[in-house]
């Protein structure tokens, strides 16, 4: 969290669930996308907190882990209550909904909560469908 009057930042929850990857693989394309670990070695990407979003009354905080299967949400006053120690913060988020692994957020002014799809898609030239990814 940053404090865009002071410049302050502060992490919260680390390690916490919501916020770190699952193990939950990125398909893309039919394949597992990887990432170099050194030695030549590749393992399957996972990736934390990527999603957020906050409602229109500035109430809730979503968010999600991209390699995840939930979306938790979290009182913004609470996010903000710097006496909330981490335990208690995470005793007060929310699972909200399942998911897909997803990149981005964002929330409409009627509370819809929107999801971007991981996969690509295909050029006008392309015969090919878009791809559609499930759940992990």
């Amino acid at each position: 969290m940053v404090d865009t009057k002071t410049g302050r930042a502060r992490r919260r929850l680390e390690g916490r669930p919501g916020i770190l990857a699952e193990d939950c693989p990125i398909v893309m394309d039919g394949r597992e996308v990887t990432e170099a670990v050194g030695g030549g070695e590749r393992r399957g990407m996972r990736v934390g907190v990527d999603g957020i979003a906050m409602d229109h009354r500035d109430e809730w905080v979503y968010y999600g882990p991209l390699t995840g299967q939930s979306i938790w949400r979290l009182r913004t006053r609470d996010l903000l209550d710097e006496s909330l120690d981490d335990d208690e913060l995470q005793r007060r988020a929310e699972r909200y909904a399942d998911r897909p692994n997803t990149g981005g957020m964002w929330m409409d002014a009627a509370d819809t909560l929107y999801l971007t799809e991981i996969g690509g898609i295909p050029s006008a030239a392309s015969t090919r469908p878009p791809v559609r990814t499930g759940a992990c």
